[in-house]
């Protein structure tokens, strides 16, 4: 889960995982060498410090992994590397579920988030047994439909659930029309909500209804096939972060 910072007016540091993927990452090498710093989160439920750190945030412990990831927020906030008005979240898949979550709950701590091939109506989704990875996520989720407890703590982050009436960072959704994991339609629902019940923005200009970019691609859930595929959907990204931020961007003269 990336969190991508647009570098204050002082010399920072970074750290970045572009080095792997490298055809497809250099656009993130680009984003360091524009003054972008790339931040990324290790939150609970991952796997980066072994099977505890992993069940710390799985089942009715998942909100540990957002409230985690709002942590990794502000710690860069309160460490100076960046403030609200210019951070930005970015992660795909259950990572992005991740994000809009964190969003929901925070929405000050971010100026634009973006959600890729994004896992969104968590209920919808797992409820549905025949859907082809329901099953298998609920070793990471839970069943909501054999245990309760699961159902009311899915209720509780889903971001579908959860959209409120608050001004949102600028968001960009990137979605696949074939994507059989994540299906497009949750992600239309997400956008259908998130622009009736969000507030107009305010700190941003409105660049687009609600500020929500909505970008659906003829590809599956791990975008379209082809090297320069990828490249031409992470400079997306990284054009639409840098026209929020330095352009439209209300709270910087």
């Amino acid at each position: 889960f990336f969190l991508m910072i647009r570098r204050p007016p002082r010399s920072t540091q970074s750290r970045s995982s572009a080095a792997s993927d490298v055809y497809k990452r250099q656009v993130y090498l680009k984003a360091l060498e524009d003054d972008w710093i790339l931040a990324l989160a290790h939150v609970r439920g991952g796997n980066e410090k072994g099977q505890k750190w992993h069940k710390a945030a799985i089942g009715e412990n998942k909100p540990n992994s957002i409230q985690d990831y709002i942590s990794c927020a502000e710690h860069l906030i309160s460490q100076g590397y960046t403030h609200p008005s210019l951070l930005c979240a970015m992660g795909g898949s259950a990572g992005a579920m991740l994000i809009a979550s964190a969003v929901n709950l925070r929405p000050d701590l971010f100026k634009a988030q973006v959600l890729k091939y994004p896992f969104l109506d968590v209920l919808s989704l797992l409820i549905d047994k025949d859907l082809p990875l329901a099953a298998s996520d609920y070793d990471e989720f839970g069943n909501p439909l054999k245990d309760s407890r699961i159902y009311e703590a899915i209720l509780n982050y889903s971001p579908y659930e959860n959209i409120n009436n608050v001004e949102y960072p600028a968001t960009l959704l990137i979605c696949g029309s074939d994507d059989y994991r994540t299906p497009i339609w949750n992600a239309i629902k997400y956008a259908k909500k998130f622009r009736k019940f969000a507030k107009a923005p305010e700190k941003i200009e409105e660049i687009c209804p609600k500020n929500l970019l909505f970008y659906a691609l003829d590809a599956g859930h791990y975008g379209e096939a082809g090297i320069f595929s990828g490249i031409k959907e992470n400079s997306l990204t990284l054009s639409f972060l840098d026209y929020v931020v330095k352009v439209a961007n209300k709270e910087i003269k």
